[in-house]
């Protein structure tokens, strides 16, 4: 089966027209930011899972895809399953107005499905059937080269993904939703790391429609939603405005216009820390007693590696490097900068694979490092260590203060992000039991000797 590349996409889809968010226009159908994302994405991989906020036109350029797949291939047969009845209606009708558009013409039309004149075959199905949680009869003797699903996680019936995927045995399978809590099938499809479905993630901060002028809230507003993980401040003002205007919960809200990916898994309640971050600015004062703290990661896109100095007198974080992308050797020497200018007492590595190459590594070049070894205990203690700092007030750095933010616990299982954190927690844990005793002058000590005569 042939499917079109991002520019070819992109070029019939100029051939259509849409409805403006901006003014309810009919207006030619140019790519967004994530659409040209996406459009690269189904390029260039099999089976693809997105994860998205509300409205940002997902459903809209897959749904062109699964067109321009029925004209290229003769004989196809495409399906698109939706939760409910009326948007499957509703999604044929876009698909027609798309051949429409394109002066196609089609064999056979209705609510549910469309033929054109090569033989190929769209059909739109809802996933309703069977109950909640008896079998699900959709696709029932159906097959299909390609599977098109949206809003898996709203699917009520909880087979249903498991009778769509057998009518797709051979062919491609595409799934984009917006999330629906922290259970679910798509919940376990899009945190499962061994599955082959390449996940992309869309935050709402890449949608330009979602702006308001940034000086519409405060500064003090600007700091929260920081927290939150935005970065673009007029994104944060759109995002401030439709909150306040939506009558939902925050965290709610959050979860249909998400802006990291572990926000829309999360429930109202099961926040790892109820304490408030405060930001702070790292004052990278290299005269400051402290220590060095490390995560290692393999830096292949998945975790971040972390290195922070931390103070040994307020646990306050001096100076923080991180990447995801940058391997050992140059982490390695990120360390060792960061050891020539802060000359730390003492530098933790947490003993994982990685890790241990680091601790053997530096320690043969004499610098002090010591080993941190991991477990649920000292993992619990850490997170009540940084507790500890929440409640002091002590200030934080962004992006350790957007992983206590937003870090979760339901079902037996963290979500969210937690690199700063666990690197964080290495450094309070040491100091804990290590507390800083500033060394007395040698004058007060010479003072302190004459006067019980011991000289």
């Amino acid at each position: 089966m042939d499917y079109p590349s991002a520019e070819v996409l992109q070029s019939i889809a100029l051939k259509t027209k849409l409805t403006s968010q901006e003014n309810s226009q009919l207006v030619d159908f140019i790519f967004n930011d994530e659409q040209k994302l996406l459009a690269d994405s189904l390029e260039t991989n099999q089976n693809i899972i997105v994860l998205k906020s509300r409205q940002i036109g997902v459903s809209t350029i897959t749904g062109l895809f699964d067109l321009v797949c029925a004209i290229m291939n003769e004989r196809t047969k495409i399906c698109v399953c939706l939760d409910t009845n009326s948007k499957a209606q509703a999604f044929i009708a876009k698909i027609q107005q798309f051949c429409n558009d394109l002066e196609l013409t089609t064999v056979k039309s209705n609510s549910k499905y469309i033929e054109l004149e090569n033989g190929s075959t769209i059909t739109a199905l809802s996933a309703n059937g069977g109950g909640k949680t008896g079998k699900s009869t959709v696709g029932r003797s159906m097959t299909f080269d390609l599977l098109h699903i949206t809003e898996l996680a709203f699917f009520e019936n909880t087979q249903a993904f498991a009778a769509l995927k057998a009518t797709c045995p051979n062919g491609r399978i595409i799934i984009e939703s917006t999330a629906n809590g922290p259970t679910g099938t798509f919940a376990d499809l899009w945190h499962d790391k061994n599955n082959n479905y390449h996940k992309v993630f869309f935050s709402v901060e890449l949608h330009k429609t979602y702006r308001k002028p940034a000086d519409t809230i405060s500064d003090v507003r600007w700091a929260e939603l920081q927290v939150l993980g935005f970065r673009d401040r007029a994104s944060a003002a759109w995002w401030h405005h439709a909150y306040s205007d939506s009558g939902q919960s925050e965290n709610d809200f959050l979860r249909d216009f998400c802006v990291l990916p572990e926000q829309p898994f999360q429930l109202s309640t099961g926040k790892v820390f109820d304490e408030k971050p405060q930001i702070g600015v790292l004052s990278k004062n290299p005269g400051e007693p402290c220590i060095i703290s490390c995560d290692i990661a393999k830096g292949k896109g998945g975790d971040n590696t972390v290195l922070m100095v931390v103070s040994r007198v307020t646990n306050q974080v001096l100076d923080m490097w991180f990447s995801n992308q940058q391997d050992v050797f140059f982490v390695g020497n990120v360390l060792s900068d960061l050891h020539k200018t802060y000359s730390p007492s003492l530098i933790l590595v947490e003993k994982n694979g990685v890790g241990k190459g680091f601790l053997e590594h530096f320690a043969s070049k004499g610098l002090p490092v010591s080993d941190v070894i991991t477990t649920d205990a000292t993992k619990e203690t850490g997170f009540s260590n940084v507790r500890k700092q929440l409640r002091a007030n002590t200030p934080l750095p962004v992006e350790l203060a957007t992983e206590i933010a937003n870090l979760r616990f339901e079902n037996n299982r963290y979500y969210g992000t937690d690199d700063f954190i666990m690197c964080y927690s290495f450094a309070l844990n040491h100091l804990a039991q290590n507390p800083y005793r500033p060394a007395q002058s040698q004058t007060i000590f010479n003072k302190l000797l004459i006067k019980n005569n011991y000289y």
